[in-house]
């Protein structure tokens, strides 16, 4: 039973260095963007502020 349990303490800490963060970009007008689940990619024309919960 303590293998197991070591395994499973080494899976969860090689999932934790796997989250990485990016910064996120700082957007402007005429920037060139891809959206995040497809290959699209297009010009911002307008920004409107949102806030997000």
């Amino acid at each position: 039973m303590k293998v197991e349990e070591i395994r499973v303490a080494k899976r969860e800490k090689i999932k934790a260095n796997l989250i990485v963060e990016k910064p996120k970009p700082i957007l402007k007008v005429g920037d060139r963007v891809r959206m995040f689940d497809g290959k699209a990619v297009g010009v911002l024309i307008k920004l409107k502020k949102v806030k997000l919960l």
